[in-house]
Formats: structure tokens, sequence, C-alpha cells
């Protein structure tokens, strides 16, 4: 008995001590200065490790709200030719998006559409300012050369007058050196010097002709160019392919002489007049040709309806009509081409 109770003593000795060596490790947080310190709060410790990641936290929150910046307002700017409208604000809210790019889309084409048609009023100034300068130039041309010939003129009557007397007669001026030669010395000087100056004048109105109508060809050619490249921007391909029939048509229809119809360039509304005149007159034309449907006949197959026309058979052959019902193939084609059959 008393070495079970020393084994029972020195088994539960163990247990004991184990329960011991556990108790200091689970008051060891008590004994420990430094974790002391942490719960109580060491203002050398604790808070200064505390503050750093409060720090940071401050930091990411900043970071982030400059991450999720709110979007600004809702804009538009509409521009057309250099004109911007900005609508921003709760105007900007009502708008729809797909309205603002249809709007801008429309803006878009007006403004392409102004441009093109500033273009065509430019060249067309262009134009305009050409014919302007030939047509003053002509006339400056034409007007000197006028003014020219009236001055040869003038010189031409001054002769006139220089051959008459007095009484509008012609002067005998044979008999004038006979009667008095300084008289028909000094007159016939004046002739002599008027009559070159006659020549003079018309030389110089024969060059003046020469240059007016070298400047009026030039035009005449920068014209034709001018309008063959009008008509051809409106009507692609019309000088190789249209013009020849445009110039048939206007020959045939309205008897205009082949050397005017060809010089359509020199009128382009003309020539465009012309040509959708060719096409509403064919457009009529084919409309004129075109076929019937075809109608639908509804026989009268009854027999007496064959009764009719075997007596109408019969009366032809009587009256020595040929019967197409009668005769071969080849006997109905001779019929046919000798005209008895028709």
């Amino acid at each position: 008995m008393s070495e079970n109770n020393e084994l029972d003593s020195e088994s539960t000795i163990p247990s004991q001590s184990k329960e011991v060596a556990e108790e200091p490790l689970e008051n060891t947080a008590e004994l420990d200065p430094d974790s002391q310190a942490l719960e109580d709060g060491d203002p050398d410790g604790s808070e200064e490790e505390e503050e750093a990641p409060a720090d940071t936290d401050e930091e990411g929150e900043d970071d982030e709200g400059e991450g999720d910046e709110e979007p600004g307002e809702k804009a538009y700017e509409f521009n057309f030719m250099g004109n911007k409208l900005d609508i921003v604000g709760e105007d900007a809210e009502k708008l729809p998006l797909k309205l603002a790019e249809k709007v801008q889309e429309f803006v878009s084409g007006v403004e392409s559409g102004n441009t093109k048609k500033s273009q065509e009023l430019s060249a067309l100034r262009q134009t305009v300012e050409k014919r302007e300068e030939s047509f003053f130039k002509l006339k400056n041309m034409n007007d000197q050369t006028l003014n020219v010939y009236a001055q040869g003129l003038a010189i031409q009557k001054e002769i006139d007058q220089l051959q008459k007397d007095d009484q509008g007669q012609p002067i005998d001026f044979n008999r004038l050196w006979t009667s008095n030669p300084d008289e028909a010395r000094r007159r016939g000087d004046l002739i002599n010097k008027k009559t070159g100056e006659f020549q003079a004048t018309v030389n110089t109105v024969n060059n003046l002709e020469g240059q007016m109508n070298k400047a009026m060809n030039e035009e005449n050619v920068r014209r034709y160019a001018e309008g063959e490249a009008l008509v051809e921007q409106k009507i692609p391909g019309f000088k190789a392919n249209i013009a020849p029939k445009v110039v048939a048509y206007a020959m045939e229809r309205f008897g205009i002489p082949q050397e005017h119809a060809v010089t359509w360039p020199l009128n382009v509304p003309a020539a465009i007049a012309m040509y959708e005149s060719m096409l509403w007159h064919n457009m009529k034309k084919k409309a004129k040709n075109k076929t019937q449907p075809n109608k639908i006949v509804l026989k009268d197959t009854t027999s007496a309806a064959r009764d009719g026309t075997k007596r109408k058979a019969r009366k032809a052959g009587a009256k020595g009509k040929p019967n197409p019902g009668a005769l071969s193939p080849d006997e109905y084609e001779e019929k046919f081409l000798a005209g008895e059959i028709k």
C-alpha cells in the first residue's frame, strides 16, 4: 500500500509541476516592463508608433480623394466657321449628346456647303473680273481706234476742201499754176502734208484693228476653255461623250448652223439648257415608243361561233380567195408573199 501511495504521489508531482510551469507563462505580460508600458500607453513608445500609421492613413485618404475627383461640368462647343458657341451648366445638362452631335453635324454640313458656294462664287468673281478686264481693254482699244479714225475723217475733209474753190467746185490746178502759182504751191503743199497725215492715220487704224482682233481672239480662246471647264464641272464627260450629241440635236431639232452649234463653250447656260432639252426629248420619245401591254381577248368557242367561222371560210373560198386553213405551210408562205393572203 505504501508503495502504491508513493507511486500515486510521484504521478501527481509532474502534473503539479506543469501547472506551476504554465502559470509563469500566463503572467509574463504582467512582469514585462515593455508590455506594461504598452498597456499603460507610454508616450515614449506606443504613441509615436501609433501616430505613424495614422499619418499614412491620412495620406492614403488624400490620395484617394485626388483619384476620385468628381467629373467636370457637362459642356458642349459648337464651331461654325470659327465662331464658337459654348454651352455649359444646366443648359448642357438638358441637351442630349445625340442631339448635340446632330447639331454639330448639321453645322459642319452648312459650313462645308457654304465653303463650296464661296469657292464657286470666288471662281465666278474671277471669271467676271477677267471678262470685265477684257471688255474694258477692248473698249479702250475700240475707242482709241474710233478716235484715230475720226481724226482721219477730219483730215480727209480738209483735203477735200483744199481741192475745191470757194464755190465748192473742184480746182483745176493746171490753170491755177498758170494764173496764181503761189496759191497753187500753197494748196499743193497742204494737200501733200494732209495726205501724209491721213496715210499715217490709216496705218494707225489698221494697227489698232489688228491689235483689237488679236485681243478678241485671245479672249475667245480663254472664254472657250473657261466654258468647257464650267460645263465639265457640272456635267462630267460632256466634252468627250455628250457634246457631239448635243450639237447634232441642236442642228436637227432647232436648225442651228453647225458653225454656231460647235461654239457651245462660249454660252454655257445655253449648252446646259440644250443638253437638258435633249434628255427630255429622248425620254419623251422612249415613253411614246414603249409597247403597250398585250390585251387578253376572249374568243367565243361555242358551236355557233365555230359554224359561223366555217361559213366565212367557205364563203371566202367561193369568192376565189384561198382558205388559209386548207393550205400547207409552203403554200401559205407563197400566197402571203404574193399578197393573196393578208
